[in-house]
């Protein structure tokens, strides 16, 4: 019995050190899975935050998401055009004085489109643009064809101001900057990695469109869709 004791407490210590271990090995699984998928979030708020950015620095939204179809290859070819889409949404009287419209009888177009790179419709847009202030060339490439508004008016050197900018999509919970690295990798490990869903929208801008000389001539309420990311869930 006495040459027996230390086989029984191998075994017994065998039994204990078992579950422990395993239960070691869950954990380190688990907090391997929430790094990577805070890893995939983290990315994926980086990239909106990076499209938000340029769009806010550019003088062109058209040319700029242009450039962004060609670089991450979102269609065969990186063209945008202006599906245009029907309906009549009224100027406010704030929208009225941002225009600077001092005359009640000037004209005002109301455009809305979509901008589409090959199948992908990359942002929804809402445009007042003042015709009086455009040539009759560029009138009528605006009522005549599908070219995306900013590619026609680029022989005025137009400039933009930004009026606001509103996330409507997150990767990350609200308040993630504040959180612990174990709090935010153990969140990320739980909740449902984030979907693909080509009707959602990533943030909206609003902006006044300028000529050279300063003088507004259009306000564009631009709202962009999760197409623009489309490659991070490939």
């Amino acid at each position: 019995m006495v040459r027996r004791l230390p086989i029984v407490a191998a075994a017994a210590a065998l039994a204990l050190t078992a579950p422990l271990a395993l239960a070691r090995a869950e954990v380190a699984a688990g907090q391997e899975a929430g790094a990577a998928a805070l890893s995939d979030r983290l990315a994926l708020t980086a990239l909106v935050q990076s499209l938000r950015a340029g769009l806010g620095a550019t003088d062109s939204a058209t040319l700029f998401l242009e450039e962004w179809c060609g670089r991450y290859g979102l269609a065969a070819a990186a063209k945008i055009v202006a599906r245009r889409v029907p309906g009549e949404v009224p100027l406010t009287e704030v929208q009225r004085q941002e225009l600077e419209i001092t005359d009640p009888a000037e004209p005002v177009v109301y455009r809305r489109v979509q901008l589409v790179c090959g199948d992908q419709v990359l942002s929804e847009a809402d445009n007042w643009y003042l015709p009086a202030r455009l040539t009759p060339e560029i009138n009528a490439v605006l009522t005549g064809t599908d070219t995306p508004f900013g590619r026609a008016i680029r022989p005025l050197g137009p400039s933009r101001r930004t009026l606001s900018s509103t996330v409507l999509w997150q990767a990350l919970p609200e308040g993630w900057e504040r959180m612990p690295s174990a709090q935010l990798a153990g969140w990320a490990a739980a909740a449902p990695a984030p979907s693909y869903d080509p009707a959602a929208s990533l943030f909206e801008n609003r902006a006044l469109v300028l000529r050279q000389d300063g003088k507004p001539i259009s306000e564009v309420r631009e709202t962009y869709k999760m197409p623009l990311i489309a490659f991070r869930f490939r």
